[in-house]
């Protein structure tokens, strides 16, 4: 799926680039950002992304979802 070689492609770079370093899902989300065409897989994407992400503080979870909504809106769940 599109959506799906987007998020590995990103992620990989991510991995590849930034070792050592905390991968913040707003960095991943600006890579993601420019490897979309169109506001449509842009919006698929991040979906996606946010539903793969793993969270271990509540907290963060809330301002991730702010995040994404303030600055892209969506709201994701």
């Amino acid at each position: 799926m599109k959506y799906e070689k987007i998020l590995n492609d990103t992620w990989e770079y991510l991995e590849d680039n930034y070792k050592g370093s905390e991968i913040t899902i707003q960095l991943w989300l600006h890579l993601i950002e420019k490897k979309c065409d169109n506001n449509y897989c842009l919006k698929q994407c991040i979906k996606l992304m946010f539903s793969q992400w793993e969270y271990f503080d509540f907290e963060q979870r809330q301002l991730d979802i702010d995040y994404i909504k303030e600055n892209y809106g969506i709201k994701v769940v």
